[in-house]
């Protein structure tokens, strides 16, 4: 059993405080919270908190661990390994067999691990080239390599499409036979039937625990609800209130793209898209984990090494004719994973945010005293003011996720490009920026284009949709592109 004694975890300034707390061998406990804190649990067993107080016992030598952070630091060892720049071509990264094999060298092993995660078709794909469900049941055939005796799993459905969301809970149902599970999740919704312990944070502190089917009643998740509400239309305002002070001529089309296709050395991602998106519409793509999503919003953005080999009109630009990249990325904000992953820099927290005005990763300009202001009430309508100067390495991955949020926003886009914009997010800010996202929508106050696997995180005021449909012969995908308007 393990123990957790009058327990204090810190990274940064943000705490994790448990007084006594069980996990008993065998049984499963999913931790639901209004904030980051029990990411720090995940955080500290990976190295990158620490332990200030109390003591933890029981703790088996095993543990895998699927989390945002862990991810990170994959991503960080496979850029430091790319050869890009030694041999003049991009550089895929390593196979997803060869960082299986990296795990666990038993071949009988890796391929069931495979299976397991979806990973057949991409067992030859490199690491830069997955997609972001993809890497994620990467991260998980990794753990589940290591034959843990704990696996601590912090938001393992982050990214991941429908059909592997329903395959997942099918696994962790196997699994738990095998290993004892701590989930960490921000979405009540994603809780399989062999987590029987709910353990709720609140403020930091653990708060109480309970049996699975207490919690849809429970008080606290009803204030969180509320406080959302609140939260959202202070954030929608601060987007109203800048939008003001910006009165630029309508573009029609914002974006087009003419027959759009993309392919690797390895297949077809899809093609025969045509598509546009006019004045007040707000677009969501939708799809399985590699159908080109996040690769569409690249395209749009001007981040994919192929925008230039298809015909793609961009803010009254047709791309390629001479356009400056960045005063059509001035125009348009972006929140992505990949942004994330990238976003590498350890700036202060204000800088990060600040650097939405200039395009950059990181701060290397001298913003004006009005920048900083703005800056600083986006802080304060996050309730992370008190962290302004905190190194951005130093946060929590929810905390760094809003960061970035506000950073695609200080800008005024006339275009928000929103790929999993809620990942990582804890159970309360995840609804404060959806809510804040649909009133948003409904004024109007910028277009925006959305990506989400989760039916939980629709945003009301988008009626416009591109759907990718596999092809008949299984090479690649098909768009189609509908609309709900009136």
């Amino acid at each position: 059993m393990i123990e957790f004694k009058q327990v204090e975890i810190t990274r940064a300034k943000q705490k994790c405080i448990i007084d006594d707390w069980q996990i008993e061998a065998g049984k499963h406990v999913c931790v639901i919270a209004g904030d980051n804190s029990p990411s720090l649990i995940a955080d500290w067993l990976f190295e990158k908190a620490c332990l200030t107080r109390g003591q933890v016992t029981g703790l088996p030598e095993c543990i895998g661990i699927v989390s945002l952070s862990v991810q990170q630091q994959l991503y960080s060892d496979q850029k430091d390994a790319d050869e890009t720049d030694l041999t003049n071509e991009v550089d895929p990264g390593s196979s997803v067999y060869e960082l299986l094999y990296e795990i666990n060298t038993d071949s009988a092993q890796i391929e069931q691990a495979i299976i397991d995660c979806g990973l057949t078709k991409l067992r030859d794909r490199g690491f830069f080239l997955l997609s972001t469900g993809e890497t994620r049941r990467l991260m998980l055939a990794r753990a589940i390599l290591m034959n843990p005796q704990l696996l601590v799993l912090d938001e393992p459905y982050a990214g991941l499409d429908k059909d592997y969301q329903q395959q997942l809970s099918s696994l962790l149902e196997r699994l738990s036979t095998q290993y004892t599970i701590l989930m960490i999740t921000s979405r009540d919704q994603e809780i399989p039937e062999c987590f029987a312990k709910i353990s709720l944070f609140d403020e930091g502190r653990l708060h109480s625990s309970f049996a699975r089917q207490q919690w849809l009643e429970h008080p606290l998740r009803l204030q969180w609800q509320a406080l959302a509400g609140s939260v959202s239309q202070d954030l929608a305002q601060a987007l109203q209130t800048t939008n003001e002070l910006d009165d630029k001529p309508v573009i029609d089309p914002l974006f087009a793209i003419h027959e759009g296709r993309v392919a690797y050395h390895d297949g077809l991602i899809f093609e025969n898209l045509n598509w546009q998106i006019r004045p007040n519409q707000h677009w969501q793509v939708r799809g399985p984990n590699g159908c080109g999503k996040s690769t569409l919003l690249n395209l749009i953005f001007g981040d994919h090494p192929q925008c230039y080999s298809n015909q793609i009109d961009i803010l009254g630009h047709r791309r390629g004719s001479g356009e400056s990249i960045w005063e059509v990325k001035q125009r348009i904000g972006m929140v992505s994973s990949a942004l994330h992953l990238q976003y590498r820099v350890n700036a202060k927290a204000l800088d990060v945010v600040l650097s939405g005005f200039y395009d950059s990763i990181g701060l290397y300009q001298q913003p004006s005293a009005a920048e900083c202001h703005m800056a600083m009430n986006w802080l304060k309508l996050l309730h992370m003011q008190h962290l302004a100067k905190t190194g951005f390495q130093s946060l929590s991955y929810g905390q760094q996720r809003l960061l970035l949020i506000a950073r695609a926003l200080i800008k005024r886009p006339v275009l928000l490009l929103l790929d999993e914009p809620c990942q990582g997010l804890d159970y309360l800010n995840r609804k404060i920026v959806l809510q804040a996202l649909s009133i948003i929508a409904k004024q109007g106050l910028t277009q925006m284009v959305y990506v989400s696997h989760h039916d939980d995180e629709s945003i009301e005021g988008i009626e416009y949709f591109v759907d990718f449909i596999p092809a008949a012969d299984g090479q690649g995908y098909h768009p189609r592109v509908s609309s709900n308007a009136q």
